[in-house]
């Protein structure tokens, strides 16, 4: 291998770390946060970090039986989106967040009992 190809292979690999270290990151950012099980009636929160500074989004959570509700939640300016609820009925619980185009961008589930 010629010194000129080694460099390439080199800059190449070091490229692809780097986007694989991008892409874990987000990845790693982006997830919902809260608890998986929760006491009816005891208020629960959700958190989502990695999201834009400021941006505007929505909790949609489905209540077992009673279909979906939305929230409208504003990232703050570290990119941090949360919102507390709590559940009513027993049962299982879907939390979303949605884009400002109204794509899911994260979603978990809450057991309440």
């Amino acid at each position: 291998m010629t010194a000129n190809a080694l460099r390439h292979a080199m800059r190449l690999g070091a490229t692809l770390s780097i986007a694989a270290w991008v892409l874990s990151a987000q990845a790693q950012q982006a997830a919902l946060v809260g608890p998986s099980v929760a006491k009816v009636g005891t208020p629960v929160e959700y958190s989502m970090k990695g999201m834009r500074a400021n941006s505007s989004h929505s909790f949609a959570l489905v209540r077992p039986g009673a279909g979906e509700a939305q929230y409208a939640a504003v990232a703050d300016a570290t990119g941090k989106l949360s919102h507390r609820f709590t559940p009513m009925t027993r049962g299982m619980h879907e939390v979303r967040v949605l884009n400002s185009k109204g794509q899911v961008v994260g979603s978990t589930r809450v057991m309440a009992h």
